[in-house]
């Protein structure tokens, strides 16, 4: 999801829009020297932070409160308690400084909330929130990447010119959803920022566009009586899609028409179906092994040095749930195994998507912003493109020691690439 100040309806809560200015643009290129050099100095000296040793901390040891701008856990953004377990600000893994040996991150300058298509070609599209990248271009309205093998992306054009003449100017375009849909290729989105958040919907023949917008919300907020509807997920699961949406008021998952252009049946208020609890939102659903894996993040996406945006999975047989972590807990109930958070690398980690190499391994795409730069410029958070191996543990998804880049050196296989 995309925001950066609080949300503002009681009613029916929403992110707020991003925050925008006029820093000079970034260079489009991998900032690993610097990076690498200052880490390289700090550890040689056994740097202290908070009071842990960054070298040689014990697994699970290293507390990152003071350098996330937080002393300890953190609450979740739009719930007082947050899910059980939650590690706030602190990483689950070695607390590792990750010298830059890996490919992340992979898509620059930015790309939040990323959705990943494959053309018939092979080709893979990366499509992303709305961000002004800095660079005096302005605006980009659902921007475009394309790459050949997960980790080379080039940006290739933009959804929108401009928002939808349907769209609340006040509104922003966030969180992409792609599909190839027989031959075509469907983009839902959020509308958000707004006391009534929407979910639209946009077509096109070829990956790039251009696009045709639905020209009307599939639904709003207040048509499913549902707070936050944003960042739609659509699984297609039969002759009924189902939209998997949420901000922190509960994870729902809503049937749609079967051309995925409107709620189905006669009331839309009584479609929504509640999946997991308060705490999460940036649902994700993948099917493998006979089970329905429901990915989410949690806590706050786009709060400068003090984000601490992470991910949680939980799994069910039926795509409908019940949802449960590996202890047993209901995700109703905020429960949910922590699969991914920051390091003294990288801060706020969220959004994933599942996308599948040729060997059939599967790979985490999602954003995480710079311990060292976490805004772009004076704009928005710096979320960048990031790409990690999943393992597959007992069942469980797991990503590394469970911190961004911590799978490095592994990348996709791409038909030989």
């Amino acid at each position: 999801m995309a925001r950066d100040l609080p949300m503002s309806d009681p009613v029916l809560p929403a992110p707020t829009p991003r925050s925008t200015g006029a820093a000079p643009p970034p260079t489009p290129k991998r900032p690993r020297g610097l990076v690498r050099a200052l880490l390289v100095a700090l550890t040689a000296a056994a740097l202290t932070i908070g009071g842990t040793a960054v070298a040689g901390a014990a697994p699970g040891s290293l507390d990152l409160g003071d350098l996330s701008g937080s002393s300890g856990p953190v609450p979740q953004s739009g719930d007082a308690t947050g899910p059980t377990g939650s590690l706030g600000s602190l990483a689950p893994g070695s607390g590792r400084v990750d010298f830059g040996t890996g490919v992340n991150p992979v898509v620059l300058p930015i790309a939040a909330d990323p959705s990943v298509v494959r053309a018939p070609d092979g080709t893979f599209y990366l499509y992303a929130t709305s961000d002004d990248w800095q660079d005096g271009g302005g605006m980009r309205h659902l921007p475009i990447f394309r790459s050949t093998n997960l980790v080379d992306w080039t940006p290739a054009g933009n959804v929108f010119p401009g928002k939808p003449g349907w769209v609340d100017p006040v509104g922003g375009l966030w969180a992409p959803d792609v599909h190839l849909v027989d031959g075509t290729y469907v983009v839902y989105y959020s509308v958000g920022g707004t006391a009534n958040p929407c979910v639209g919907m946009a077509t096109a023949a070829s990956p790039t566009g251009p696009f045709t917008d639905l020209g009307r919300p599939v639904f709003c907020s207040s048509d499913v009586g549902v707070p936050g509807t944003i960042d739609p997920y659509v699984y297609y699961d039969g002759a009924t899609p189902y939209v998997f949406v949420g901000n922190f008021g509960g994870i729902y998952a809503i049937p749609l028409t079967p051309d995925g252009t409107a709620v189905a049946g006669d009331d839309p208020k009584a479609a929504p179906v509640r999946v997991a609890g308060n705490g999460y939102e940036a649902p994700y659903i993948q099917h493998k092994n006979g089970f329905y894996y429901l990915y989410v993040s949690a806590g706050n996406c786009c709060n400068g040095a003090a984000s601490d945006y992470r991910v949680y999975v939980g799994r069910s047989q039926s795509l409908l749930g019940p949802y449960v972590d590996s202890t047993g807990k209901p995700m109703l109930d905020e429960g949910g195994d922590l699969i991914l958070s920051g390091n003294v690398t990288w801060l706020g980690p969220g959004h994933i998507t599942v996308v599948t190499d040729d060997a059939g391994t599967d790979w985490a795409m999602y954003h995480a912003a710079p311990r060292a730069t976490p805004r772009l410029g004076a704009g928005p958070q710096n979320r960048q493109g990031m790409i990690d191996k999943i393992s597959w543990v007992g069942g469980w998804p797991r990503i590394g020691d469970g911190t961004p880049s911590s799978t490095a050196p592994a990348v996709p296989y791409i038909g030989g690439v």
